[in-house]
């Protein structure tokens, strides 16, 4: 393979990689140290399957000649012989376990975590075309895949040679003897591909069921103070009762299509056994087969179909496996930002910003944005007027990178945010929201963003928005550990001013503030105001207001409308082409 070859392999995505079965070899050499260790689990393997010889050739042993010629002595050495082997291959299934366990966490680990970073550098209307759950659900598919993939299949694959050569040990002692073997795993395989199409159908209906459960679960627990204080609870308690009862009745079926198989190799095993037994008695009494030869037939039997039936167990549990590939293949399709070899160097932005013929529709074809041209320069007030918060947000989030116009373009200096992820800007382009959260850490954490290096910044941004005040009621001041609880029981003010400073830390050139006026309190709104004032002409400034309260002045105003957005310079910049 050439080298520019094997750089292309090398940098085609483990997610892709793991939602196409013909490349899943690629994916396993991905896992770092893969190769020693699937050498390491190979010898391993090889090792116990030499190893489980030792007891069915030494029972043969033992009743053709050592029982006939009282050989104790010899007896003796052929059990410390064996005792060794079986403590050795004890010693290396232990070994082939913990192998097996890294490979699958370290693959898991590599899934996840890309999984992860394709959510959060998604586009925002490719994400939301599904719910959290049904997200969460597709994330939890990776485990499916990791528990396949681990070194489990790997040592069935590894086993199944050893198979073949049980059976052949089987038809060269025992002859005719195998064929019964061989009838009974033509008979499990038939249940198994009987089984198989049964069991995919219910499992697919089963996670539908699990993402319409999972959904709700997020979103009654999301919001439980509301459904708290209106009595909801026995009304969702009721509808979580029919969604869990259609859940389990489902899962039921699933699981009984899934058992049949596996209970049936249990019995396939026993019948293969007693088979043996029966037909090789029958022998021995013809004088065609010794004891010693019918103990380990029997014996070599069990261990020859035990790999296969195995083998069968993951056949079937590949319908579960199909179904996970296609949900992570919705990870992988999540639209994303482009590759960074793609996006020019961002030196820094003075804030001017242009629409060019820009509009925006949803997944159903519906506009949200009619086409909409305009300039504002840099270091303006602009207000932003609708009476439609979806289209008002949708035109700010646009702007912010988040949205990618369906056609047209959206400039920020000369550079186009729609080929770019909003995260190209390094806080240069800052999207507020009316109701801000806080994330798990210290409030300190929370307006540096988790980065060390802004931390002088962000103490002298709180400050500025009169948080010393309020953290110093607080048992560790800024160091106080807060989480997704907080954001209710926190006073407003402190959350409000924690995501303002959050948003000014990083010195926008651009600031968005949607409908943030609305949900600060006086005295939040009058210290924000402030702030605002000394960043006019600094920094270009957004602010969403439903009837155009905008609480300072503007230099224009975008009023949004159904069918047509338009731009009109305000009182304090009347006569200013826009």
């Amino acid at each position: 393979m050439s080298a520019s070859a094997q750089k292309g392999v090398k940098n085609v995505s483990p997610l892709i990689l793991a939602t196409r079965t013909e490349r899943w070899p690629e994916l396993m050499r991905s896992i770092p140290a893969f190769g020693p260790d699937a050498a390491t689990l190979a010898f391993v393997t090889i090792a116990i399957n030499l190893l489980a010889l030792a007891l069915p050739l030494a029972l043969m042993q033992v009743y053709d000649r050592i029982i006939p010629n009282s050989s104790f002595a010899t007896l003796g050495w052929l059990v410390i012989g064996v005792a060794t082997a079986i403590v050795f291959e004890t010693a290396l299934k232990i070994v082939r376990g913990f192998i097996s366990n890294w490979l699958a966490a370290r693959l898991e680990h590599i899934l996840k975590n890309e999984a992860m970073d394709r959510f959060l550098s998604s586009q925002l209307n490719s994400y939301e075309k599904d719910k959290p759950g049904v997200h969460f659900e597709r994330f939890n598919a990776i485990g499916v895949i990791k528990s396949y993939l681990s070194g489990q299949i790997l040592t069935v694959m590894l086993d199944l040679p050893f198979a073949v050569l049980y059976l052949g040990l089987l038809y060269y002692i025992g002859g005719p003897l195998c064929y019964f073997s061989l009838l009974c795993l033509a008979v499990f395989f038939a249940i198994t591909l009987i089984y198989k199409a049964r069991f995919r159908k219910q499992n697919a209906q089963q996670v539908a069921l699990n993402n319409e459960k999972l959904g709700f679960l997020l979103e009654s627990l999301g919001g439980i103070h509301t459904l708290k204080s209106l009595n909801m609870e026995d009304r969702l308690i009721r509808k979580f009762e029919n969604i869990q009862g259609r859940s389990a009745e489902n899962s039921l079926m699933a699981n009984r299509w899934k058992s049949v198989p596996t209970n049936s190799a249990q019995f396939i095993t026993q019948l293969n056994t007693l088979g043996i037994i029966f037909l090789g008695a029958d022998l021995v009494i013809n004088g065609h087969l010794t004891i010693g030869a019918m103990t380990a037939c029997t014996m070599l039997a069990t261990r020859g179909i035990q790999p296969i039936v195995r083998f069968a167990g993951f056949y079937l549990r590949f319908s579960e496996v199909d179904t996970a590939r296609e949900r992570v293949g919705k990870i992988a399709g999540l639209s994303a930002s482009p590759h960074d070899v793609d996006i020019p160097v961002i030196k820094d932005v003075e804030g001017n910003v242009f629409f060019e013929e820009t509009s925006l529709s949803d997944a159903d074809g519906n506009t949200v944005i009619p086409q909409f041209s305009a300039v504002f320069p840099a270091g303006d007030v602009i207000g932003v007027a609708g009476a439609d918060p979806k289209q008002t947000t949708s035109l700010m989030l646009l702007l912010c990178g988040m949205y990618k116009p369906t056609t047209g373009s959206v400039h920020i200096d000369e550079y186009i945010i729609s080929s770019m992820d909003h995260s190209h800007f390094n806080g240069r382009v800052v999207y507020l929201p009316k109701r801000g959260r806080l994330f798990q850490g210290t409030i300190l954490d929370n307006i540096a963003m988790f980065d060390p290096a802004r931390k002088a910044c962000a103490l002298d941004t709180a400050s500025l928005l009169g948080m010393d005040d309020f953290v110093a009621n607080l048992p560790n001041g800024y160091e106080t550990q807060v989480d997704q609880r907080s954001n209710h029981s926190l006073p407003l003010g402190l959350i409000q001013r924690t995501c303002i400073a959050r948003a000014l830390v990083t010195g926008p050139r651009v600031l968005i503030l949607d409908r943030l006026f609305s949900s600060l309190d006086h005295d939040t709104l009058e210290i924000t105001l402030e702030v605002l004032k000394k960043l006019r002409g600094k920094c270009t400034l957004f602010l969403v207001a439903d009837y155009g309260e905008f609480f300072m002045d503007v230099d224009s105003v975008v009023h949004c409308a159904p069918d047509k957005l338009t731009v009109r310079p305000s009182k304090r910049a009347a006569g200013r082409t826009i």
